[in-house]
């Protein structure tokens, strides 16, 4: 695929200086068309602006204003996915803030440097500059600055699964955004909290919030905006297993994203319709996506959206027996996250490493890795990720020799308060690992339940091999 950012990338370098020339020139005003463009998607237009107001101020010698246009700069090429061109811009109006003693510029210029450390996943980095960037605002008076600081701060909290902090810093943005009549914002703090309701499994306030968001977004044609919605709201008929509705809201989001050039929501949109089509079983256009999704990571150099990539496909390698393949996505989605600090997914990775080292038949390299995954579950807990390295402790115990020890767990687990997914999962396992007929009977019940409600192919394929017969357990379990 042609790389979409390579018209940016071939830009000369700017040369940053200030020539002599006074002259009038309707700065504020191109100033005003380029926020409009940036809400409206039309990053391109607002490019254009920004460079010609740079090179007024250039001209005139107003050395502030200078800084600021370079700051405008740094975000659309932000938007656009160019990080390395964003970050040398916003530094460069750093610098002139510092230079000029403006505080006004500096909070700007702090802002954007955050937001290019969160697109490149160095979450430390970016919660400093929020912490910053709020400290600074408080202390001037600019409640939009506090709006944003607040709540991209929860954003990059909910990176780092601290979402108690996470909801605190969304309600606090609610609530300064009603104060102060930001539509825009409101929107956005709602589709914040939609995410720690979603990653929670509360998908009904989940979906409340995104429905908000979307409505707002329309308000305020902010067409960026609506798109994410969509793109989360996918998420939630994903969860409830409306897989097609899913696809149309993806389809929806990936559109808008092309039209207006955002090439990281687009990004992320690739790597949930890939997800979905997982799900379905349609694994060759799985693979399209996950392949798109991770050329336009490592073109943008967006680091944080190439590991969580990697991750889904080494998922869907698993899935169709390819493990040399799963074994290389997986590890190498182990390094970014582990390097970039982003626990939800370093947690689900190394699950899911667990799991295929058993399966190739390695208990000892699977025990090591799961009891990791154990670990940091325990530091935020997640239902279905417990559970599942809870039933993988027991089916690599059952590998390792304590096969009555292993089946008892399995049997105490099932006695817990599980959803039928789980139940079957634990009648499956039961059954391939202990041959009893009852639960190879049990789990084809439960899975024709789940198979009504949801197509997911992972349910029609287990069912095909419970009614094919009960094959005698083997050192790797195809799943």
């Amino acid at each position: 695929m042609a790389n979409p950012l390579a018209a940016l990338r071939s830009k000369p370098n700017l040369i940053i200086s200030i020539s002599a020339g006074p002259g009038y020139y309707p700065y504020y005003v191109k100033n005003a068309k380029g926020e409009i463009c940036c809400h409206l998607g039309d990053w391109d237009t607002a490019e254009k602006l920004y460079y010609g107001n740079l090179a007024a101020a250039q001209t005139s010698r107003q050395q502030v204003l200078c800084g600021e246009a370079l700051d405008q700069l740094g975000h659309v090429k932000a938007l656009k996915g160019s990080y390395q061109e964003a970050m040398e811009l916003s530094l460069a109006a750093m610098k002139i803030a510092d230079g000029e003693g403006s505080e006004k510029l500096r909070a700007k210029c702090i802002g954007s440097i955050g937001n290019i450390h969160f697109y490149l996943g160095r979450m430390d980095k970016a919660i400093e500059c929020y912490r910053n960037l709020k400290k600074l605002s408080l202390s001037s008076g600019q409640a939009g600055q506090t709006i944003s600081a607040v709540g991209n701060l929860g954003m990059a909290l909910i990176e780092l699964a601290d979402y108690d902090q996470a909801r605190d810093c969304f309600m606090e943005q609610i609530d300064l955004c009603r104060r102060q009549g930001d539509v825009a914002g409101l929107g956005d703090a709602y589709g914040n909290l939609g995410i720690i309701h979603s990653r929670n499994g509360r998908f009904v306030e989940a979906e409340a919030c995104y429905r908000i968001q979307i409505e707002l977004a329309q308000k305020t044609g902010d067409r960026r905006a609506a798109a994410t919605a969509l793109g989360n709201l996918g998420g939630v008929f994903w969860a409830r297993g409306d897989y097609h509705g899913a696809l149309a809201c993806c389809r929806e989001q990936a559109e808008v994203d092309e039209q207006i050039g955002d090439y990281h929501g687009l990004c992320q949109v690739l790597g949930n319709t890939g997800i979905v089509h997982k799900n379905l079983g349609q694994y060759a256009q799985a693979e399209e996506c996950f392949t798109r999704a991770l050329e336009l990571a490592r073109s943008m150099g967006n680091r944080r959206a190439e590991g969580v990539t990697l991750c889904n496909a080494g998922n869907l390698f698993k899935r169709v027996g390819d493990n040399l393949r799963a074994m290389e996505c997986y590890q190498r989605a182990q390094a970014f996250c582990q390097e970039l600090g982003i626990k939800f997914f370093l947690l689900e990775t190394l699950y899911q490493l667990a799991e295929l080292h058993l399966l190739l038949g390695q208990p000892g390299q699977a025990a090591e890795i799961n009891g990791q995954a154990r670990d940091l579950c325990d530091t935020m807990p997640d239902p279905e990720l417990s559970f599942n390295i809870a039933l993988l402790d027991h089916r690599i115990g059952w590998f390792q020799g304590m096969k009555r020890k292993a089946l008892d767990g399995m049997r105490q687990l099932g006695r817990a308060q599980l959803d039928p997914k789980q139940q079957a999962e634990v009648r499956y396992f039961l059954h391939k690992l202990g041959g009893d007929a009852e639960d190879g009977a049990e789990a084809r019940r439960l899975y024709r339940e789940l198979l009504e409600r949801r197509p997911d192919a992972l349910y029609r394929e287990r069912l095909e091999e419970l009614r094919r017969g009960d094959p005698e357990p083997q050192n790797t379990i195809k799943i």
